[in-house]
């Protein structure tokens, strides 16, 4: 991803901010991380270290550290973290970009790497996987969503398109970032190819998109890393 297209989703994502949690919770319906956390909470036991990539306000993490977790996260806005913290002072925080290896973490490992809502983002996807799994102990977990590439589907029909396209004419530059999507099968053989024991998948309705209410359609995918 160019530096102006994350110059973009990072502002976009700093304006979104103090509504997110108003607007997800509400007429957007945004059901992955209750997805995330009915896969993985009957893995978990108290202590688990968990790292959230994307964490925004912190909706994913919340359960977990509920459980008994200890939280660690990044965002690209800083706008998310400032109001993650607010909710959640004890979780351990960082602006970070996703694509820039996450060097504060150089040398950390991970009982649970979660990624909801983001890979959709990514532009190597297959590398980022990569990444997210050397941050995971043996016998770790991973869980991340994935938009689908649905070929029939209103907005989900373009492996690759603008956030905006098809939900917005003319395009605000606010919405000129790029969504990514893939089918089940790619992100599985890919989740196999590095060293990770698929446990669980399911494919739901994340939420519903622009002023029409268009259904998104994601999968999600918990896997285990094979022990070293």
């Amino acid at each position: 991803m160019s530096k102006k297209k994350i110059k973009i989703i990072e502002k976009y994502n700093d304006t979104l901010a103090p509504k997110y949690d108003e607007a997800t919770l509400g007429e957007f319906k945004w059901t992955p991380p209750c997805e995330a956390n009915k896969l993985i909470l009957p893995y978990i036991k108290p202590g688990f270290s968990v790292l959230d990539v994307g964490i925004g306000t912190g909706q994913s993490s919340e359960e977990l550290f509920t459980a008994g977790c200890k939280i660690c996260g990044i965002d690209i806005s800083q706008k998310m973290i400032e109001i993650c913290k607010d909710k959640f002072p004890e979780f351990e925080l960082y602006r970070a970009d996703l694509e820039e290896k996450l060097p504060m973490f150089a040398g950390r490992s991970f009982d649970i790497v979660m990624a909801i809502g983001i890979l959709e983002f990514v532009e190597d996807i297959d590398k980022t996987i990569n990444l997210l799994v050397n941050f995971l102990k043996p016998l770790g977990f991973l869980c991340f969503t994935f938009e689908r590439y649905l070929p029939k589907h209103k907005l989900q029909k373009w492996r690759k398109s603008e956030m905006g396209r098809g939900a917005v004419d003319p395009i605000p530059e606010l919405l000129t970032f790029w969504n990514y999507r893939y089918t089940s099968r790619e992100i599985e053989e890919i989740a196999q190819r590095y060293k990770l024991k698929i446990l669980k998948t399911k494919q739901f309705q994340a939420y519903l998109k622009s002023k029409e209410k268009i259904p998104i359609f994601y999968g999600i995918i918990l896997a285990q890393k094979y022990s070293d």
